[in-house]
């Protein structure tokens, strides 16, 4: 089976969070009906963030429990590369994808461009590929920009979660961005349309 999850007081920084569950290609696109068949929050290791209760709005959030000290508990996922089968879909991609979710800038710019803020005093924009194999950009002439990027920062140390639930409804699912510019990928649903009329 996989390995068991890191040691308690293990620091865990988490770079980016999935808004919507990877348990499977369902969940992440917020296909209601197929997601709950999946079932939802099978993938990833089970952690939890303790918030206190005045930075949530009333009503709190689907998956927010009330603790004893009155501080809200804000159940997450934290994402595997490379688990596979039982664990979800999702094992398969590096971590960080272009997919909806919220990002930790901060932590993104350091892996970016150790010691040089990306954009100020003649450092490379961020996002932007950089050389010698310290940081990590998008390679637009890459034509799996997203995936080398997200390679690059899994290699980096990069940790990525997801939220057990359905928060958005995903809009590149039956033609993604790379499609309509004719960068379709191997997993693209109009790569097997393609392959199937020539």
């Amino acid at each position: 089976g996989p390995p068991g999850p890191p040691a308690v007081g293990w620091a865990e920084r988490v770079g980016q969070v999935l808004l919507n569950d990877q348990s499977s290609r369902a969940c992440a696109y917020a296909d209601t009906r197929a997601c709950l068949a999946t079932p939802m929050g099978k993938a990833g290791w089970p952690r939890a963030a303790r918030l206190p209760r005045a930075a949530l709005a009333p009503p709190p959030p689907q998956g927010v429990c009330e603790s004893a000290e009155g501080d809200e508990e804000v159940g997450y996922r934290l994402h595997e590369f490379g688990a596979m089968g039982p664990t979800g879909d999702f094992g398969y991609w590096p971590g960080f994808t272009l997919n909806p979710a919220v990002w930790d800038l901060a932590h993104l710019r350091h892996l970016h461009h150790p010691g040089q803020i990306p954009g100020a005093s003649g450092g490379p924009p961020f996002g932007a590929a950089v050389g010698g194999g310290r940081g990590w950009g998008f390679d637009p002439s890459d034509r799996r920009f997203e995936q080398s990027a997200s390679l690059r920062l899994a290699e980096l140390g990069l940790q990525v979660a997801h939220l057990p639930r359905m928060t958005v409804r995903h809009l590149g699912v039956d033609e993604s961005a790379y499609e309509l510019n004719n960068l379709t990928r191997p997993w693209d649903r109009t790569w097997d349309k393609k392959a199937a009329a020539s």
